[in-house]
């Protein structure tokens, strides 16, 4: 009796992928028959391809891409064939701060207070999303500490913001205790994207 095998799957595939970044995935099964395999790419994202002689998977997400991708693979000795089903988790791509520095020329105490300037660069450029309003400026970014009731930003180049105090308030951080960092759950994005 000839009995013919389904083919099967070796490699495991990187389920997570950065936005922007290339995500790779070289498919490798096998076949106890010892039958030529062919890969196909059954369902997966749209940019997504499947290099047929090298039989790698490859793809370049963009942060409008969902954050779970469903991928089905397949491979097939001519006869029978066996999928592979995954999810890749994308991981949003935000441009870093690389410095920022507060300023106090007004009255030179190192406390934030009306009209306090605070610059903040990034390592590229960004897609400059709003930052007229505070709302805004939190919905980017987190702060240590309050740096006020009130304050507005603006873009002046596309890797660097400033941000102005309008009114202090209770808010009262020395200038050199303040820390802040990009906000996951913002909009801030990496220009190209």
């Amino acid at each position: 009796v000839n009995v013919n095998f389904a083919p099967f799957f070796i490699s495991t595939p990187p389920t997570t992928a950065i936005s922007t970044f290339n995500y790779i995935y070289p498919l490798i099964g096998g076949d106890d028959d010892g039958d030529a395999l062919v890969f196909t790419l059954v369902d997966g994202p749209r940019e997504m391809v499947l290099d047929t002689k090298t039989n790698t998977l490859t793809w370049i997400p963009l942060p409008t891409d969902p954050l779970e991708n469903k991928i089905i693979v397949q491979v097939s000795d001519g006869k029978l064939s066996t999928t592979q089903k995954f999810t890749i988790n994308l991981t949003i791509s935000a441009p870093a701060i690389i410095s920022f520095v507060a300023d106090d020329p007004d009255d030179r105490d190192n406390i934030f207070s009306d009209d306090d300037i605070i610059t903040i660069n990034f390592d590229q450029a960004t897609n400059t999303p709003p930052v007229t309003k505070m709302a805004d400026i939190i919905t980017l970014l987190k702060f240590n500490d309050s740096i006020g009731d009130d304050f507005t930003g603006e873009w002046v180049t596309k890797s660097r913001l400033v941000i102005t105090i309008i009114k202090a308030g209770g808010a009262k951080p020395g200038i050199g205790t303040l820390r802040v960092g990009v906000n996951k759950a913002g909009n801030l994005l990496n220009e190209a994207l």
